[in-house]
């Protein structure tokens, strides 16, 4: 598979961009939403899924192989590959 995938296309959505930080959201379900972060300054990235009740905690989330395509060229977009 030499296609370009981006997160956008598997349907996450950009909701912060800053200094720091990437983060997307996409929503899994009902009350749960899947959180993948890059953070610029350290060059790594998380995902878990948030759920929307207060007294559960993010929970480590496993990602299928168009999303780890997604975020390898996200890190080629942000030029954490180059070095």
């Amino acid at each position: 598979m030499n296609q370009e995938i981006t997160l956008e296309e598997l349907g996450y959505i950009e909701v912060i961009d800053d200094n720091n930080m990437i983060v997307y959201d996409i929503q899994n379900n009902i009350s749960d939403t899947d959180r993948l972060i890059f953070y610029k300054t350290l060059k790594n990235f998380e995902i878990y899924t948030q759920s929307d009740s207060p007294f559960e905690s993010p929970i480590p989330q496993t990602i299928n192989m168009q999303e780890l395509q997604a975020i390898y060229n996200k890190c080629k977009d942000l030029g954490w590959l180059d070095e």
